[in-house]
């Protein structure tokens, strides 16, 4: 059995604000909760907004590295594995930055990265109305899967939730733990966000974890909240709804194994053939 920690949290598009925040809710976790294997940060936590750190300029380049340093040396710290959310991420400066997940293990050394593949353009009936992901960011290309002390974690951003087939790669890669820090609107979020979570979870019989953005932000978007631990029979073992601060989980990965030998919907997989006239 393994515990895993979820940080919901309301970002601000103040870089050095939203640091301080983890950092602080980061002490509190090593007091109340020492027990902690991985902990999970949401989408977007260090630059919710803020539009600098995308620009063309050598200064987003070093806000990048920052954060990235920032958060190595949490995880170094404290002694536990980290999946920080979504940091702005680029090699040089005339390049968009990919969204960038990365994992970090007990000792501050990154290894591994996700960069997300499906980006959110949509038009959504809120105060924002219209998204376009892809105007400030590149595509991903690749899956990734991380061998961590809760087990084999395939690696999510978002709006790939409402992309099946990322997660049964994911699966056919080994994963039995699937996460998806996310912020998703409260539209979306109050129709979909826990029927995917759930559906993610029971398609693969993986756990789920999503750490989300919460609340009323800087420029008036609100996100959903609901951070959730989805257990591989789709039962939410936790949720926090829209208070910010940590959700504590378990992942037992006996029960991950013990449902895909009772329902083994994966290898009952068929192909259907198209015919054409």
């Amino acid at each position: 059995m393994s515990t895993v920690a979820l940080l919901q949290m309301t970002s601000s598009n103040d870089i050095a604000v939203n640091l301080e925040t983890v950092s602080e809710a980061f002490r509190q976790l090593a007091d109340q909760h020492p027990d902690v294997n991985l902990a999970m940060l949401p989408e977007n936590w260090a630059s919710y907004g803020n539009r600098d750190i995308t620009r063309e300029s050598r200064q987003s380049l070093e806000q990048q590295q920052m954060i990235m340093a920032h958060v190595s040396a949490l995880a170094r710290r404290y002694r536990l594995w980290l999946i920080a959310g979504t940091i702005p991420f680029k090699n040089d400066v005339t390049q968009k930055p990919w969204a960038c997940c990365p994992v970090f293990d007990d000792s501050g050394r990154r290894v591994a990265e996700y960069r997300k593949i499906h980006l959110f353009d949509a038009v959504i009936a809120d105060r924002h109305n219209r998204y376009r992901e892809s105007a400030t960011y590149r595509h991903g290309s690749t899956l990734t899967i991380v061998d961590t002390p809760v087990g084999r974690v395939g690696l999510s951003v978002c709006y790939d939730l409402r992309f099946a087939e990322h997660y049964q790669r994911l699966r056919a890669m080994g994963a039995e733990v699937l996460v998806a820090p996310a912020a998703f609107t409260r539209p979306t979020g109050m129709a979909h966000w826990e029927l995917l979570n759930r559906a993610r979870a029971v398609e693969n019989a993986c756990y789920m974890l999503a750490p989300a953005q919460v609340g009323t932000h800087d420029d008036g978007r609100q996100t959903w909240g609901h951070s959730m631990v989805v257990e591989p029979w789709g039962t939410v073992q936790a949720c926090l709804s829209d208070e910010t601060g940590w959700l504590l989980g378990q992942i037992d990965l006996t029960r991950v194994h013990t449902m895909r030998q009772t329902m083994p919907n994966q290898e009952h997989r068929i192909q259907a053939r198209r015919r054409s006239r």
